[in-house]
């Protein structure tokens, strides 16, 4: 097929995504992989079959413009799901689907990046305020920090979906469209009590989503990475992005005592595989933590 066939095909795949319920961050990656993958082979000149070597390739030129093998990965999976849909319409877009074997690139075993508790401080400090997006930024730390919730989770929470006298709350749409309810602290919810309260007073109170944006309506994904990313940058705190906070809970959490068992619930995590990654990134910043202690007490 030619592009522009593939191009529109892409736009048929999205709305079969949506009917899916998949969540709409998941189908943006799904599909910017495969519009990706549509650029590369229009800049190559050749027209976007989905082979086994077309495939590669793509996935080699992502990984050489210094991107992360997750990314490729990812990438790589929505050409991949893109084929099997094309493959198994009626009547099939293409003869068969060629890339059911194809391999994802290795993937690296980073680092998973987590505030000290020194830079968390800093953060709520950068929070301090009596408007009304300082009681509600503050608030969303505290929160993200606490329950290990996703920033898009966050964004698509309702009022009634946070119970204050229970220090609990309800995310609806968990990762692949699986709801939890998850806990969190006093203080956590001294601050949570303190934005409903603001809140009541806002222009969009009657709007049923939990977080509002400064002006009108629910707060986006992006409003909420650009507001955390200016606070980052007041206390200080370089390369700061709001899962940055998911990956703190989990330091904390461990701090606190609690267990992985209850550290996988609590995340909303479907395998081990994805806990271990966290808890195994907390456990070395504990054993960093305790080394300082160590050595001070020498």
């Amino acid at each position: 097929m030619d592009n522009e066939d593939f191009r529109e095909l892409a736009g048929m795949w999205k709305t079969s995504l949506r009917n899916r319920n998949l969540s709409p961050d998941t189908i943006r990656a799904y599909l910017l992989g495969v519009t990706e993958f549509a650029d590369f082979c229009e800049l190559l000149g050749i027209d976007p079959d989905l082979t086994m070597a077309n495939a590669e390739a793509y996935t080699v030129s992502i990984l050489e413009a210094d991107k992360s093998a997750s990314t490729a990965t990812l990438r790589q999976l929505a050409v991949k799901l893109f084929s099997a849909w094309l493959a198994d319409r009626e009547p099939p877009e293409i003869e068969h689907d060629q890339l059911t074997k194809i391999k994802p690139p290795k993937l690296d075993q980073k680092l998973v990046p987590a505030l000290t508790p020194a830079e968390y401080k800093a953060l709520l400090s950068a929070c301090a305020g009596k408007r009304f997006v300082d009681i509600r930024d503050r608030a969303l730390v505290e929160f993200m920090a606490a329950t290990t919730a996703r920033a898009d989770e966050v964004t698509s929470m309702r009022i009634f979906d946070v119970q204050l006298n229970a220090n609990s709350a309800v995310i609806i749409r968990g990762k692949g469209a699986k709801g939890r309810r998850v806990g969190y602290d006093d203080k956590t919810a001294e601050s949570l009590g303190r934005y409903i309260r603001a809140r009541k007073r806002h222009p969009a109170a009657e709007s049923g989503w939990l977080w509002l944006a400064d002006g009108r309506g629910q707060l986006s994904y992006a409003a909420l990475y650009r507001g955390l990313r200016r606070r980052a940058a007041r206390a200080g705190i370089e390369g700061f992005h709001p899962h940055m906070l998911r990956h703190t809970a989990a330091g904390r959490w461990l701090r606190a005592g609690g267990s992985p068992l209850g550290l996988k619930t609590q995340g909303g995590w479907q395998t081990w595989s994805m806990v271990e990654r966290y808890v195994g990134a907390a456990r070395e910043e504990l054993a960093v933590e305790e080394a300082k202690r160590l050595r001070h007490e020498d």
